[in-house]
């Protein structure tokens, strides 16, 4: 609080509202002074390749001016089978006996079909301030679930016509980058933990 940059909301923070925490994120994104003209959400285990992120913004604006035309991340997709459309995780004897399972299980109260939208992984991506708005405005009207990726690039996204662009400089997976080295072109490399995050930055200071 010292530095007036920690904004806090009216829930508890858990990984059950995670939505919540998102929500609260674009509302307070859309509503600022400053206007800035991007959102780079991201996980607390997520590192930031801040030299990565700046040529990615500069290149995707050169490149036929994708700039605004999208969410953009890791696409989460499912079997060719299904459409290239993610499974839902339904709760069952085996699903909920598997812990790696159980924080993405989804009821059908809270979600009847049995597929997802593709959608962004959680782990960072980017947003434009119109697509913003009409994410936040969308989230009053669909439905809420407890995973914010899939429920804001996802199903809200959906709802906005918003195009889900995926960029390979956003390692989601924790198998996309087992040697964790990072490039100049990466942006955001997943399940980084303090020690990783110190590692990771120590080879960007050397770009």
């Amino acid at each position: 609080m010292h530095h007036k940059d920690i904004l806090q909301e009216p829930f508890i923070d858990s990984y059950n509202n995670l939505t919540l925490k998102s929500v609260y994120l674009l509302k307070h994104f859309v509503h600022q002074r400053t206007r800035m003209s991007f959102l780079l959400k991201v996980d607390d285990d997520s590192f930031v390749n801040i030299l990565g992120l700046h040529q990615t913004l500069k290149n995707l604006k050169q490149k036929n001016n994708l700039l605004g035309k999208g969410l953009i991340g890791f696409v989460q997709k499912g079997l060719k089978s299904n459409h290239w459309l993610p499974t839902v995780h339904r709760p069952t004897t085996k699903s909920l006996r598997n812990e790696e399972l159980q924080k993405w299980i989804v009821p059908r109260y809270m979600y009847r079909k049995r597929l997802f939208p593709q959608f962004l992984a959680g782990a960072g991506y980017l947003v434009a301030r119109k697509d913003a708005q009409c994410l936040l405005n969308t989230s009053q009207i669909v439905s809420i679930i407890h995973l914010e990726d899939v429920y804001i690039t996802g199903l809200c996204a959906l709802k906005c016509n918003i195009r889900r662009i995926h960029h390979r400089g956003f390692k989601a997976r924790r198998d996309a980058n087992p040697e964790k080295t990072i490039s100049q072109s990466d942006v955001v490399l997943h399940y980084a933990n303090e020690s990783v995050i110190e590692y990771l930055h120590q080879q960007t200071l050397e770009f």
